[in-house]
């Protein structure tokens, strides 16, 4: 009958760890126990919030010690991110992909992931042992430990990491993301990483002015030089594409369409293939000019509303210019329109360029 018992006791113990195992937050407790003298966790989300006396394996996505939680045994910890701000009384193995430690372990720690922080608040009473799957790392220099760190040779450390809290860090990370698409230069890379590093989230909302900023002066240099360069060019090339807005479109279409096939055809014979390379590179150097040209009739059109009804102003139409590129920008970004009316603006430059540069009659 004893036996009896004992088998009913173990099945429905294993039932009640299965169930566990697959809810969606787990919280470690001292009932997750085996008959090893060892606790076992495993689930997506585990959540140690207690005294656990002995020794525990966890197993999941995300994992967290919390502050008020201490494990008086060896930690066996197998996870993607794994946060401990609690007490470990003995050593510590970790794998898994991100580790941050700001709590106490009194012990070694051998950690097989991607990147390591050490916080400020840490005590570490042992040695901290990486492997070479160490990609970053940021070790505090206020935090508190007895033994050696030692860091894989490939390993990049990175100082922002502790400047952030999680929560504003993982919002920030995604705002960051989104800005950085934007980033025309390495050098702008660089100037968001620092500003990642010392200033978080409205970083981000500077990084965007200031590429914006970059990006509006690079077209606004190119436009102003083209047209101090060739001002009768340019807006002859502005009022085609005004007052022969459809040809323009249907001539920029067909000229995208008919460069590749005539690129290949030059290609595919000795004699063309430097002809290809020199047709290439004035198609280039035509649209190019010709998304300049998309943005000058944006102005051109925005000053034929207003009350100056002059339009033969330089200094009107170079304001009107500069006006129009934030204003093309803002467009741009509206989903599918956005896309349809830059493409279309673009390509009716092109065409008016075409149009401009063989017609024998000027306007």
């Amino acid at each position: 009958m004893l036996n009896f018992r004992f088998l009913l006791k173990s099945i429905v113990g294993a039932m009640m760890l299965l169930v566990f195992s697959n809810s969606m937050d787990l919280m470690a407790s001292s009932e997750n126990r085996d008959p090893l003298d060892k606790y076992v966790i495993s689930g997506p989300n585990v959540t140690v919030g207690e005294l656990l006396p002995l020794d525990v394996s966890l197993t999941g996505g995300s994992i967290k010690i919390g502050k008020n939680a201490v494990i008086e045994g060896h930690a066996n910890i197998d996870g993607d991110n794994i946060n401990i701000s609690g007490r470990l009384m003995r050593g510590l193995n970790v794998a898994g992909s991100r580790l941050v430690i700001s709590g106490l372990v009194a012990g070694d720690i051998h950690a097989d992931v991607d990147t390591l922080i050490i916080k400020s608040g840490a005590q570490i009473e042992g040695n901290v042992n990486t492997t070479g799957k160490l990609k970053k790392y940021f070790v505090s220099p206020d935090a508190d430990i007895d033994g050696e760190v030692f860091i894989s040779s490939g390993a990049v450390r990175e100082d922002f990491i502790d400047e952030l809290t999680e929560e504003s860090k993982e919002f920030f990370e995604k705002t960051f993301e989104t800005f950085q698409c934007a980033c025309a230069s390495s050098v702008i890379r660089k100037m968001a990483s620092v500003w990642q590093s010392f200033y978080g989230v409205l970083g981000a909302f500077g990084l965007a002015g200031i590429s914006g900023f970059f990006i509006w002066f690079s077209t606004f240099l190119i436009g102003f030089l083209l047209y101090m360069i060739a001002p009768r060019f340019t807006w002859q090339a502005v009022e085609m594409a005004r007052l022969q807005t459809g040809r323009c479109f249907g001539l920029g279409v067909f000229a995208l369409l008919a460069t590749p096939i005539a690129f290949l055809i030059l290609i595919l014979t000795i004699i063309g293939i430097p002809l290809a390379f020199v047709l290439g590179f004035l198609v280039m150097l035509i649209f190019a000019v010709g998304k300049i040209i998309g943005i000058w009739l944006v102005g051109n059109l925005g000053l034929r509303l207003t009350s100056f009804k002059e339009t033969k102003s330089g200094k009107l139409r170079i304001t009107a210019f500069a006006l129009a590129i934030p204003v093309v920008g803002f467009i741009s970004v509206i989903p599918i329109l956005g896309w349809l009316f830059l493409a279309s603006l673009f390509l009716i430059g092109f065409g008016s360029v075409f149009t401009t540069l063989f017609q024998r009659h000027p306007l």
